[in-house]
């Protein structure tokens, strides 16, 4: 359903993304939202913003390691 709720929100297009990198960084998120953006990518070939995304984005190796994972 995230990925349903994700694809909906990217769709309509008037969602605030600073508020949403905010929100995710105070709640140490940003890791696990990266992943989630990335399998979305991966199904539909869309996805949020590159500012977005280049701030929950994580760091070298863990980026590598979960790229692999995915």
């Amino acid at each position: 359903m995230r990925t349903v709720d994700l694809a909906r929100s990217l769709a309509m297009g008037d969602v605030n993304w600073q508020a949403v990198v905010q929100l995710l960084s105070d709640a140490g998120l940003k890791t696990a939202a990266w992943v989630t953006v990335r399998w979305h990518e991966m199904l539909t070939h869309s996805k949020p913003p590159a500012d977005c995304i280049a701030a929950i984005e994580p760091g070298y190796l863990r980026h590598k390691y979960l790229s692999h994972w995915l």
